[in-house]
């Protein structure tokens, strides 16, 4: 392969192992545990040429990224079209109606079909932007922050950024703000910082 996608398994209610897990025959690996797999698999991928370009995404160079995930994860606008497809356009986001019978009468009646609709605010937008960005190994680019945002990055958060890098789980220079290596075992609870 050229491309490898590598998460934790999560207990999802409703599905085979979440019953097998509720009857005792299964158990969730502790943190520990599942922080030393995340390691061995990046380990493992590395010695194969694997390059890690995001929390839980490796490839073969730079050509042969997953493109179509890159847009979410920069915080592009994107649209879908189909059933259940999401959509990101400025500040709002979208989803289609699920039902494929539910989303056909929508069209054949004229109508988009909508199922939901949600106007971000310039703080959700900034979370967002900063959450997503901090997944991929480059970082957020401090320069379209601004740019995008009208604030300096590094000021804006200047307090928060001091606890980060006093417990050595970020990185930044003058061009990026990143995860540390320690960081990526943490990259959702770094993000409540923003």
């Amino acid at each position: 392969p050229e491309h490898i996608a590598c998460y934790t398994l999560i207990f999802e209610p409703g599905t085979v192992f979440y019953k097998r897990m509720k009857r005792g025959e299964l158990q969730p690996l502790n943190e520990e545990k599942e922080a030393e797999y995340y390691e061995m698999a990046a380990e493992i991928l590395a010695k194969f040429g694997f390059q890690q370009y995001e929390v839980s995404n490796f490839s073969r160079g730079k050509e042969k990224v997953c493109r179509h995930n890159l847009i979410y994860w920069k915080h592009h606008t994107y649209a879908g079209f189909g059933p259940s497809a999401h959509s990101f356009h400025q500040n709002v986001r979208y989803a289609n109606k699920r039902s494929l019978m539910a989303y056909v009468h929508a069209i054949n009646a004229g109508n988009l079909p909508v199922d939901f609709r949600e106007e971000l605010s310039v703080e959700q937008l900034m979370f967002e932007y900063v959450f997503l960005n901090l997944r991929l190994k480059d970082g957020l680019d401090l320069h379209e922050f601004r740019q995008r945002f009208g604030l300096d990055f590094l000021q804006h958060y200047e307090s928060n950024i001091a606890r980060l890098t006093d417990d050595a789980v970020v990185e930044f220079d003058e061009h990026s703000f990143r995860l540390s290596p320690k960081g990526w075992l943490l990259a959702d609870s770094v993000a409540t910082y923003f």
